[in-house]
Formats: structure tokens, C-alpha cells, sequence
């Protein structure tokens, strides 16, 4: 936006009075020809020029721009347009401001602190190149996704089952990679358990960050170790992909016990005792036992000497982990 100034230019005639500066009748300026409002130091660097009115060839118009708007000025007037002359009867000595009642709330300065309110859209950056040189300088959104090398979206795996008895949970907590990736359950997609992540795009350059180990709670305020994702041997970094798939390998910690059953009526575990160097023995049974005695097994091929307790790890939800997936093209 800008403002516009007019300014009448005039002479005074032998008899003594004001007349136009220019003959009327004219088709062009045939006496002053040129005018010229000059401001800050009033040299020939900071000026604009006037043009003709249509019509009026002694009446000529300047387009202010709103950021000059509060500048004192000085009137330079030509009858060749090369060589100006200051007018005096313009401002005197010091020069005069053309807008004294404008409201100059909304413009920018160039040295005074202002608080901008509104967004502004720029159509040039005082930047000398892409990359920036100087603290003053603004950078560009793109050079800024390209100092990290990659673009990357981090999920945050709230709730994830082994056996998929419950539903998948997670959230995008960062994506910067203009696609949707997704995570799904895996059995049904690759026969195993696991996830697959789908990445929406076709990347040669993409890797992803898993969790170093997966818990689980033991009941007991604290943690057990419950497993492992890893990327599948399939998956082919050279080659083009949209997929990739996280096999699940199970740590679970297994507790066993002695087998307390026993065959035809004695217990797997007896008891053998040393007396009068005669080894006989007997049902454990209780007790403690002396120096002459000790239990050894006396297992059969259809019964186990170690029970296994019974333990449904692939149903205990694994929580709160984090899995980065990330593109380098």
C-alpha cells in the first residue's frame, strides 16, 4: 500500500502574481519539467520521482510507500531532468513531513523495537544463499529438515500382546516423513509373532531403531525380562520397500520344580540310607536327613524328575516402548 502526494508547481509572473509554472495549453511540460521529493540526507540516493497529471502538465503526483510515509522531505525541481535545484518555498531550509496527521501505527521500522501481532508473509528472505552466513539472516524450512540427514516417525507402543490377545496400542508421538506409517499385529500378515510396520512409501534408505529389550511385570514389583523385536532376514535394505516385519523372539524366564509324582506307589525322589554297609530306601517322605542318608531319583521313561510352572508369558502385554523408523531420500 502506498500513499499519494500532489503538488501543484507555479511561478510568478512579471505583473506580479502566481501563475502555472508550465503554459497551459501546452501537450507537455515545456519550463519544469521534472520534480523530485528527496529525503533522509536529501541526495540523489534517496528519491522519488514525480509524474505528470494527465491534463495538467504544472501538476505532478508521488507514490509514497507506507514505510516512508513519516520522512521529512525537500521539494528539487528540473527544466532538463538532469540537473535539480531545491525549492525552497518547500519546507524552507529543513524540509517539511507530507502526512502530518497519518497514522503510522501499522508500519515497520527499521531501527525502532516493535511487536508484530499478525503473521507477515515475505516475498524475499535477507538471505544471501540457502545456507545462512550471518546471525541476521532467516533460514529456509528446508534447510533446516536437512541438517538432521533423515526424517523420522517415532512410535509409542502403549500395549503390545505377544499372542495378540489384546488390541495393538500405539501413537505417532513424532512424523515428519509426509506419510502415515502404521504398525499392525503380524501372525496373520507373516505367520509369526511379531508387528509389521507399514511405511506408505517405496524407500531403499530406511532403517529402524527397536527397543533394546522387552518387560514384562512379575507381580512382584519388578520387571522380568520378556523378549526381543527384530528386523525379519527377509527384509532387503537395497531393495525398494513399503513394509517392514518385526519376528518377536521370547526371553521369558521359566521356573521349573521337582516332580513330586511318583510310580506304582514310590516317589520319584527316595531316599537311600547307609547302615552296617547295607544301602536300602525307602519314600522320601520328611525330615531332615543324617549323614547316612540322601535322596537321588529314580525316575522311569514316562516321568519327568522337572515340572515346568505353568506360565502364559505370550498373553501379558508388553508396555510402553519405544520403535523410530527412519528414511534417508
Amino acid at each position: 500500500m502506498a500513499q499519494t502526494f500532489v503538488y501543484n508547481t507555479n511561478e510568478l509572473s512579471p505583473q506580479g502574481y502566481l501563475k502555472p509554472a508550465n503554459t497551459v495549453s501546452a501537450v507537455s511540460p515545456d519550463n519544469v519539467t521534472h520534480l523530485q521529493l528527496r529525503y533522509s540526507d536529501f541526495s540523489s540516493s534517496y528519491v522519488i520521482q514525480g509524474s505528470v497529471v494527465s491534463g495538467e502538465n504544472s501538476t505532478f503526483e508521488f507514490s509514497i510507500a507506507d514505510n516512508l510515509a513519516s520522512e521529512i522531505f525537500k521539494m528539487y525541481y528540473s527544466t532538463d531532468g538532469t540537473t535539480y535545484t531545491v525549492d525552497k518555498t518547500f519546507g524552507g531550509t529543513s524540509g517539511k513531513k507530507l502526512f502530518a496527521t497519518a497514522d503510522l501505527s501499522g508500519l515497520v521500522t527499521l531501527t525502532t523495537a516493535q511487536t508484530i501481532s499478525a503473521v507477515k508473509t515475505f516475498s524475499a528472505l535477507p538471505e544471501s544463499a540457502v545456507t545462512p552466513t550471518t546471525a541476521g539472516q532467516l533460514t529456509r524450512k528446508g534447510y533446516v529438515d536437512n541438517l538432521i540427514g533423515y526424517k523420522s516417525c517415532v512410535f509409542w507402543v502403549s500395549s503390545y500382546t505377544p499372542n495378540e490377545s489384546t488390541a495393538l496400542s500405539y501413537t505417532r508421538i513424532y512424523n515428519n516423513t509426509g506419510y502415515t506409517p502404521t504398525l499392525t499385529y503380524g501372525t496373520s500378515l507373516f505367520g509369526t509373532q511379531g508387528l509389521r510396520v507399514t511405511f506408505n512409501r517405496t524407500s531403499s534408505n530406511s532403517d529402524i531403531i527397536l527397543p533394546p529389550k522387552l518387560f514384562t511385570d512379575d507381580g512382584f514389583n519388578s520387571k522380568n525380562a520378556a523378549g526381543f523385536l527384530g528386523v525379519s532376514e527377509t527384509f532387503a535394505q537395497s531393495s525398494a520397500n513399503t513394509v517392514m516385519d518385526l519376528y518377536y523372539v521370547d526371553d521369558t524366564m521359566v521356573n521349573w520344580n521337582l516332580s513330586t509324582s511318583n510310580i506304582g506307589g514310590l516317589d520319584i525322589w527316595m531316599k537311600y540310607t547307609l547302615a552296617a554297609g547295607t544301602l536300602s530306601r525307602a519314600n522320601r517322605g520328611s525330615g531332615s536327613l543324617t549323614d547316612q542318608q540322601f535322596v537321588a531319583c529314580t525316575k522311569d521313561p514316562t516321568s519327568q524328575e522337572l515340572e515346568q510352572t505353568s506360565q502364559v508369558a505370550t498373553s501379558e502385554a508388553r508396555k510402553n516402548f519405544r520403535i523410530e523408523l527412519r528414511f534417508y531420500d
